[in-house]
């Protein structure tokens, strides 16, 4: 009663399809409008501070993967508000953005791009995007097409029994052969300060490391985010200053990153789009801080 089993061991939340997408879909046109106006607004008014602003929302596997799910999930929207969303960012080009649908879609005929057994997508996949986002933003920020990523992606193979597998009453839970990255790169120099002053999950400090040459960044980010970090993303920027929090506390958070902020990222897995658009991004910002 809690996943829904695909076909070759696949499975999907029931949550996630049976929930959160159909609420998704049922999000008004009106609110949909809002939130494209409330990205627009804040593209303005960062641009105004020599801020760059990319927002990454990303599809979950059933996007990516319809061909493995089962009959018993909801027929949904092909045209999603998903889709819609990605259209629209793909028009303005004052926001920094790469389709991450056509993205996946294209890199799993190279390898798998999520787990089966687990709700996130898997690091070697979290590395390549990771790693066109990072190129994205240096071109850019300089405006040139030449890449500041410098790492080769190295492959390993593990066992692996995700989330989703936990759920199954089985005395035994399915495993998967999981796809992980082989670090083979330096360690950063750069320094992290873990729990400081909210909003802030961690402030990382790239003054010492010499790959660092992107601007001083703030993310809002989810769970996928971290596979980012498992890729060495963050060695390449002056500082990240990251938080988990969205939706009702956006403005919070925009109302607290440092003046010498110079890129915002703002990435969310698709099914957040109902609450971005219900719920606004909070109070109106009050204060800057120092």
């Amino acid at each position: 009663d809690k996943v829904h089993i695909g076909d070759d061991d696949w499975l999907f939340y029931r949550s996630t399809l049976d929930t959160q997408k159909i609420t998704n879909e049922r999000v008004t046109d009106d609110e949909f409008t809002e939130l494209l106006t409330r990205f627009d607004n804040l593209s303005k008014a960062l641009s105004a501070k020599n801020i760059r602003l990319a927002i990454i929302p990303i599809p979950l596997k059933d996007t990516v993967y319809p061909e493995h799910l089962p009959s018993s999930v909801p027929n949904l929207p092909l045209n999603s508000r998903y889709k819609k969303l990605q259209k629209w960012l793909a028009e303005h080009d004052t926001i920094i953005n790469i389709d991450a649908h056509e993205f996946l879609s294209k890199t799993k005929e190279q390898q798998r791009v999520f787990h089966k057994t687990d709700f996130h997508w898997n690091d070697p996949t979290g590395f390549k995007f990771a790693e066109a986002l990072t190129n994205k933003l240096w071109q850019n920020q300089e405006g040139s097409l030449e890449n500041i990523w410098t790492d080769t992606l190295s492959i390993r193979t593990a066992d692996l029994s995700g989330g989703q597998a936990s759920f199954l009453p089985l005395l035994v839970p399915p495993s998967e052969a999981g796809l992980f990255v082989k670090m083979n790169w330096k360690p950063t120099k750069g320094v992290y300060e873990y729990s400081p002053a909210k909003p802030w999950e961690y402030i990382y400090d790239g003054t010492n490391e010499p790959r660092a040459k992107l601007g001083h960044t703030v993310v809002l980010s989810d769970s996928f985010y971290d596979a980012f970090i498992r890729s060495g993303f963050e060695k390449y920027f002056k500082s990240i200053h990251r938080t988990r929090t969205l939706s009702s506390d956006i403005n919070t958070v925009i109302a607290n990153m440092p003046l010498e902020t110079e890129i915002v990222i703002i990435e969310f897995i698709e099914v957040y789009i109902a609450r971005l658009a219900q719920n606004g991004f909070g109070d109106e910002p009050t204060h800057t801080t120092n």
